[in-house]
């Protein structure tokens, strides 16, 4: 998607509950490196975007007890180092 003048990709976790932990913990280090591996090569393959700054955010979903969605969402959540 685009925020003004920066790419951001949004990596979007959902779980039922907290049993099995928070949707925003769901994202391990090798998701990581897989989600900036793609927009990497997503860059890398339209180079019409070049110019812009870019970032990966997260959405995280989770269903609570009464089956009603809690949204949240963490802006450049997701960086390399």
């Amino acid at each position: 998607m685009i925020d003004e003048d920066e790419i951001v990709f949004v990596e979007v976790k959902t779980r039922r509950g907290e049993r099995s932990g928070r949707a925003e913990e769901a994202v391990s280090s090798s998701k990581a490196v897989k989600l900036l591996t793609a927009a990497e090569w997503f860059l890398a393959d339209h180079p019409a975007y070049h110019h812009r700054l870019w970032r990966c955010d997260l959405v995280a979903v989770t269903i609570d007890n009464a089956n009603q969605p809690v949204v949240a969402h963490f802006v450049n959540a997701i960086v390399s180092g």
